[in-house]
Formats: structure tokens, sequence, C-alpha cells
């Protein structure tokens, strides 16, 4: 993570205190930069966030460490359509949304049946993966809407499920 992004988190903390939000737990990519995020956000209260395994990035197959440039080039015509089909269609070798959703099961079965206030770190596409699984929802355009900038935290509701409001507090200092 760079500095953009710790003054984006530590923002976002910032107005999560304000909001006099309380987490009673936290789980977090096994991903440094999630890790980072979630401590920059749990920073002053007593919560440290666990591994959640089920939160790790979606899996890019062939594309996977590659610039996004390079793929594009190597795409052609077809790189914009892969892109807007909001991981629907995997990359060679890789996870489809679909197939973060499956591995989400378990833990949205969980959140289900929680009574926590739980922050979750994850990455883009695992979290629109798992909003689609809480909310029944994957089309193209709520897999649209459930996208966030990396200055966002999404406050959803499990029951109903849906989203309860975006926190946004954009680019530090």
């Amino acid at each position: 993570m760079n500095d953009t992004g710790r003054g984006q988190a530590e923002n976002l903390r910032q107005e999560l205190v304000r909001r006099q939000v309380n987490f009673t737990a936290a789980l977090s990519s096994p991903l440094d930069r999630a890790l980072e995020t979630a401590r920059i956000l749990l920073a002053g209260s007593d919560i440290q966030a666990q591994v959640e395994l089920a939160l790790a990035e979606l899996d890019l197959g062939h594309y996977e460490g590659r610039y996004e440039s390079a793929v594009k080039v190597s795409m052609g015509a077809g790189y914009d359509r892969w892109r807007d089909s909001m991981m629907q269609v995997p990359a060679p070798g890789g996870e489809s949304i679909d197939d973060v959703a499956a591995r989400l099961t378990p833990l949205v079965e969980w959140l289900r049946s929680s009574k926590e206030v739980i922050l979750l770190v994850g990455h883009q596409y695992v979290n629109m993966a798992l909003k689609a699984k809480l909310s029944g929802c994957f089309s193209t355009e709520c897999l649209k809407a459930y996208k966030q900038a990396n200055d966002e935290i999404d406050v959803w509701s499990l029951d109903p499920p849906g989203l309860i409001s975006r926190l946004a507090v954009g680019e530090p200092g």
C-alpha cells in the first residue's frame, strides 16, 4: 500500500469514529495491503482483524502479475468487453465472480447468523461478489453498483440484505 492508500484508510477511520461505528469483529484478506488497511481502520480499538482466506483477491489466472496495459494489448478489442463483464467471464485460468461467490458461501452463512458488527477488508471484486451473494443479484448492473473506490466503505444490513450507506472520504490531504 502507498501513502495515498494509507491516507484514505486513515480518513475512513476518522469518519467511522465521527459516526461512532464500533466494530465487534473484523476479518481481512490475507494480503498485506488489506491487513494494513484493517490495522489502520481499527487503530484505537481493542479489535484485531482475523485473516479470512475467502476474502483473498480474485485470481486473475494467466493475467496475474501482469500490468493491465500489457493485458489490454494482448487482448485487443476483447479487453473492454472482458472488463465490462465485471468478471462474470473469468481470465484464462482464473476465477469468475461466481467462483469467488462460491468460495465466500461459508463466510456468508456465518455472517447471516452473526449478531456482530463486522468490518470486512477484502478487494474490489471480492467485495462485489460478497454483496452479490448476500443480495442474490449477479446482474452486470448490480455488480457495477457494488463496485467501490479505494476511499469507500459500504455499510450493509443483512436482514434484509442491502446497502445502508456508502462512506467516501476522497483523496487525503
